[in-house]
């Protein structure tokens, strides 16, 4: 069996939905402020009624709803890929303890993140989701700081990722090489 291909396999798709994920809050928050700043004639009739300020909170909070719980769905898909790679690394014959680890070391950034960190800024964003810019709130900046954090980790995790999928792919690469060469 080619546990090795298929551990590569469930790394790319581990990296690709972390990348995803990234990129997805970040066009979300842009999104929003594109919205407000140059809105659709449509968008403008419909919220005639509102100040900008208001479209922007509003629209602000729907984004926020959205990555918060596209977060809490990939952390659990995570989660159950980490532990199906983690479960094909420990029975592929041959294998490189430094590929245990590094698996290991991304599930714990995950469930770490999922159950500390996420968990906290869940707790805080009924808080922060209808404060202004220009108002000052603490639980705002506690989220910004728990936020930045949860990037540093995702990044941390991304790169353990990368490292185990060049091992991957060179390790597979050398096994056949060698089955051709034999």
């Amino acid at each position: 069996m080619h546990y090795f291909r298929v551990a590569a396999l469930l790394t790319g798709a581990w990296l690709a939905g972390s990348l995803f994920h990234l990129s997805s809050g970040w066009l979300a928050r842009n999104t929003v402020q594109d919205v407000v700043w140059r809105p659709r004639p449509e968008v403008l009739n419909l919220t005639v009624n509102l100040e900008p300020k208001a479209l922007g909170i509003l629209l602000r909070h729907g984004a926020a709803e959205t990555e918060r719980r596209l977060t809490r769905y990939w952390e659990r898909t995570q989660i159950l890929l980490g532990l199906v790679l983690l479960a094909v690394l420990f029975f592929a014959p041959g294998g490189k303890r430094y590929t245990l680890v590094l698996c290991a070391l991304m599930l714990g950034c995950v469930l770490f993140l999922h159950w500390f960190i996420s968990a906290e800024m869940r707790a805080l964003t009924p808080a922060t989701d209808f404060v202004l810019d220009t108002e000052e709130s603490l639980p705002r900046d506690r989220l910004r700081s728990l936020q930045t954090g949860y990037w540093i980790i995702d990044w941390a995790k991304i790169s353990m990722g990368l490292v185990l999928a060049f091992g991957l792919i060179k390790r597979s690469r050398r096994r056949r090489e060698s089955a051709e060469l034999g």
